[in-house]
């Protein structure tokens, strides 16, 4: 039976319809957030842009200063060095040290991989050469055992090779005190060191330096989640901040400008 015309539905009403319903729809459903990789994305440093929840964000944003939260994950700093390299010295008391003291360290999962410039493979059994004598490989070994013993706390660990840097020219008297400084005792570190543990450590951190890529060209080489800084290692405050997501804990120093970076650089 044919409608009438007062009951005939357009084809052209219906499909607008459709549309403008399905359009409803779109803009009321959640929609996610984009993060970028820099800002701990499950891929490299920098790069594609990955979803995150939006309500995982949100959650954070009560965060205490300085706090880490389970929200996002802590920025990954590997520190490529040497015991007794001056640089690596300047590295660690010129710029890791006051991130202990300005609350960045919280931000960040600090690891050092003390090793650097040794001639000779030691993963082809090769007898090596430290760039800076025996000694060097010899408090190479205490750096990596002090992070093992410490069960890899930075908290607990850098007090040590923070007294290893400062007190880098008479360490045969003084790394005994270094290990007393954090609870430990000389024997503690040395009997690791020189032991089958030292060996397996210097091997791990001989395996992972050679496997850098890009190839570190000089020490300190900092690799911040997996992209290296280069020449701009003293800017890893400036890293390891834009990396955390505001909301999520970013203490008062990350807005706070270095007196080194409030000018253009000739």
């Amino acid at each position: 039976m044919l409608q009438s015309p007062h009951h005939q539905r357009s084809p052209t009403l219906i499909l607008f319809a459709a549309v403008f319903l399905a359009l409803i729809v779109g803009f009321l459903a959640p929609r996610p957030t984009f993060v970028n990789d820099m800002l701990g994305g499950p891929s490299d440093f920098m790069g594609t842009q990955v979803l995150a929840d939006e309500s995982t964000l949100k959650s954070s944003d009560t965060s205490p200063a300085g706090t880490p939260t389970t929200a996002h994950p802590l920025v990954k700093v590997d520190f490529y060095g040497e015991s007794l390299c001056p640089d690596c010295r300047h590295m660690v008391m010129d710029v890791l040290e006051p991130l202990f003291s300005n609350g960045i360290s919280k931000l960040m999962e600090l690891r050092y991989i003390a090793y650097g410039n040794v001639r000779g493979d030691l993963t082809k059994g090769e007898k090596i050469s430290c760039q800076h004598g025996a000694d060097e490989c010899k408090y190479n070994r205490y750096i990596n055992c002090a992070q093992k013993i410490l069960d890899n706390d930075q908290e607990k660990w850098f007090p040590y090779v923070l007294c290893m840097a400062e007190k880098m020219s008479e360490l045969t008297n003084q790394a005994d005190a270094c290990a007393e400084k954090v609870g430990l005792q000389g024997s503690d570190i040395s009997t690791c060191a020189d032991g089958s543990q030292g060996n397996e450590l210097e091997l791990e951190a001989a395996k992972e330096t050679g496997a850098l890529d890009p190839k570190h060209t000089f020490v300190p080489w900092v690799v911040v989640n997996g992209i290296a800084l280069g020449g701009a290692f003293e800017d890893l405050d400036r890293y390891i901040c834009v990396a955390t997501p505001p909301g999520l804990g970013r203490p008062p120093a990350c807005s706070e400008l270095p007196q080194s970076l409030k000018y253009m650089r000739g």
